[in-house]
């Protein structure tokens, strides 16, 4: 039953019947403990899961292989991947054989903590030991080989996979086009969506969000635009990563316009817009030099601030205005309308963007505004 419990509700349920089993002294062994901790992980409630593990060590219940995978699992969610490695010693040294599942957790663990050459290293092993590699193996060596900059090497495995005729998954795909984002392969990715839907695997929001970004990546907005339509034609709906790769396409394709068009959208569509995607549209509008779009760029600039994307952080030792950057006043004005250009530089605030810093159009955008309200 325990196992069975997949939301929060329903793990205080499966943690109640944890307390139950003990009050009615019901044997509460390895498999009972294994399964909590999975459902402790599912449902994000990561610090429980180890609390968990900790319980059944103190119970003096030998953890199994199904234990040490879930161990594996929750270091790598944790971002502990060495602790992670640890645990294969671990098993060796109390007798208990690895499998390919543990291989695959352990690779996705180091993954996921950008450990490319660690993961690289578990396949040897795994290899080593006489071990097939399977689809989640193939996916996670292909997301190793992307994080190292290495795209014949995943070529190479996309290749082995066809040749072994393992089965490619949207997660395998969905890799393939990311690394060949990484790479600047516009072209390839596209070839390799085309192989995916020769596949009848159906591609997800992060397999076109990838694409698009490719294609954004090499000035192709025309074929950004078409693999959008195709995304919404399928029915899978964009997230403000797609639409931020798409404004992204028309920027590079000096498409201005267009890129205000599908910001619009998106608002229509009731996707929340990001700092990155702000960023990313106030640098396309300003740097037209219309004046229109750079009037436009002004409004959504204090669209931006108003939702929190800009923030006013009090600084008691900044210094005084005459000594501020031209930018630092600009921001601090720029981030509250109802004071006074004075009363502002006088608060020796300053506004920090949710990002490591601004572009040089949304620098020269804040001037503006704070010359707009010196008049």
């Amino acid at each position: 039953m325990v196992s069975l419990c997949v939301d929060q509700q329903e793990l205080s349920r499966a943690f109640e019947l944890v307390g139950e089993m003990k009050q009615r002294d019901v044997e509460r062994n390895v498999h009972t403990y294994t399964a909590l901790m999975n459902v402790a992980i599912k449902c994000g409630q990561l610090q429980r899961a180890q609390e968990v593990y900790n319980d059944l060590l103190r119970e003096g219940c030998v953890a199994n292989v199904v234990t040490y995978n879930t161990l594996i699992d929750l270091y790598g969610k944790t971002g502990q991947w060495n602790e992670a490695l640890r645990v294969i010693h671990q098993m060796n040294a109390s007798n208990i054989k690895p499998v390919t599942r543990t291989y695959n957790t352990l690779m996705i663990a180091c993954n996921t903590s950008g450990q490319w050459q660690e993961a690289l290293n578990v396949y040897a092993e795994m290899v080593r030991m006489g071990h097939a590699p399977n689809t989640t193996t193939y996916n996670a060596l292909i997301s190793a080989y992307s994080k190292a900059g290495r795209l014949e090497k995943v070529m190479d495995t996309y290749k082995e996979m066809l040749r072994t005729g393992c089965e490619r998954s949207v997660i395998t795909y969905s890799a393939l086009i990311s690394a060949c984002e990484k790479a600047g392969q516009w072209q390839l990715a596209l070839n390799l969506f085309g192989e995916m839907l020769k596949e009848k695997c159906d591609p997800n929001v992060i397999t076109y969000n990838s694409l698009i970004t490719a294609c954004a990546q090499g000035a192709q907005w025309l074929k950004a635009a078409e693999v959008f339509q195709k995304m919404k034609n399928s029915g899978c709906k964009p997230d403000v990563v797609t639409y931020t790769a798409l404004v992204s396409a028309y920027e590079r394709g000096g498409q201005w316009m267009k890129a205000f068009e599908v910001f619009q959208e998106m608002q229509q569509q009731g996707c929340r817009a990001d700092a990155i995607l702000y960023n990313t549209l106030l640098d396309v509008l300003w740097d037209t030099g219309i004046s229109w779009a750079q009037q436009r760029a002004a409004q959504l600039f204090r669209q931006a601030m108003d939702e929190g994307h800009f923030r006013l952080l009090p600084q008691p030792d900044s210094k005084p205005p005459q000594q501020q950057q031209p930018s630092e006043v600009a921001a601090a004005v720029a981030a509250d309308d109802s004071r006074s250009p004075s009363a502002a530089a006088a608060s020796y605030s300053k506004l920090e963007l949710g990002l490591q810093g601004v572009s040089p159009g949304v620098a020269m955008l804040m001037l503006h505004c704070w010359f707009a309200d010196l008049r």
